[in-house]
């Protein structure tokens, strides 16, 4: 016969730490945001312009440029060893396979052509009005040996709206970006700097252009003392380009009510996470046992807190 002193409950105190912090990745309305895919439709057949050092159409499937024709493709399969990704100057992707590149300003002394490429693609559907949108984009300056980037800008933005760029003096007919760079020159060459903003959609978007969207008289700096003065080329690499709705990104986590365990007994915690709404994404937690793992098994009482980064 069971007496009552042989059973005892713990009350499990079950605590949730919510910790919102994005990286927006996969499920964004830009196709082939990080340039894997190439013209040919798969991530390994690269044609004869991959690697391909003075620009022309972009050669990623859904990639144009129809202001100047001075894009570059880069990528794994391309077989021109100058022109390796992670080598000879030209740096690692951030995100799959491919890294596109573009004239931001060439500014020739004496003629102030201002030529400059615009990045396009054709978002995956239109945007929703009176909805807020947010842009997100990398970039990486040329280093010196490859592309002769004497020069830099900090004018470098992204435009979302209902038709492609078809000029590289875009201001001329009333086209200016929603989202800039606004953290000074851009000097690195050895890492990616992201370039973040939002904007309110008018419902009428249908295009994502990336480019140098400023006025005539463009801020330009020399990185080099020997820097070449007629010309005055500056040359940026893109990756990992997202459009999304600004409000996919908001989540909330769920480890359940309070819970009584006997002795002996386990309970596995899972979080259940709601609200999220874009796929291909990095989730990392960390319980306050130290464990990084998506879900635990305890056997003791206590407060067990997580916070989930995504």
């Amino acid at each position: 016969m069971w007496s009552p002193k042989n059973f005892w409950f713990t009350s499990l105190q079950i605590a949730t730490l919510l910790f919102v912090g994005i990286r927006a990745q996969g499920q964004n309305l830009v196709p082939n945001f990080d340039f894997s895919i190439t013209r040919y439709g798969d991530s390994t057949n690269c044609n004869t312009l991959i690697g391909e050092a003075n620009g022309g159409q972009p050669q990623f499937l859904g990639w144009f440029d129809h202001s100047y024709y001075n894009c570059t493709s880069l990528h794994l399969c391309g077989d021109k060893p100058f022109w390796d990704i992670g080598k000879n100057g030209i740096p690692t992707s951030y995100s799959g396979l491919g890294i596109s590149g573009i004239l931001v300003s060439a500014n020739q002394t004496g003629v102030n052509l201002q030529k400059r490429a615009f990045l396009t693609n054709r978002l995956k559907q239109s945007l929703e009005a009176d909805s807020s949108y947010c842009v997100e984009f990398h970039v990486q300056l040329d280093d010196d040996l490859v592309f002769s980037g004497d020069w830099t800008t900090d004018d470098v933005g992204a435009y979302v709206g209902p038709d492609s760029v078809k000029t590289y003096r875009p201001w001329k007919q009333g086209i200016f970006a929603q989202v800039n760079n606004t953290s000074g020159d851009i000097l690195n060459t050895t890492y990616w700097k992201k370039i973040k903003g939002s904007f309110l959609a008018k419902g009428d978007e249908r295009f994502i252009s990336i480019g140098n969207f400023s006025l005539d008289t463009i801020h330009q700096t020399q990185v080099s003392p020997n820097a070449y003065q007629l010309s005055r080329v500056a040359f940026l690499y893109i990756d990992a380009v997202y459009l999304y709705k600004c409000t996919d990104t908001l989540f909330t986590v769920d480890l359940g009510a309070d819970t009584l365990l006997c002795p002996g007994q386990t309970l596995t915690l899972s979080p259940e996470i709601s609200g999220f709404q874009l796929i291909d994404t990095t989730t990392t937690y960390l319980w306050n046992t130290g464990s990084t793992d998506p879900s635990i098994t305890i056997s003791q009482p206590g407060d067990y807190t997580l916070e989930v980064i995504i």
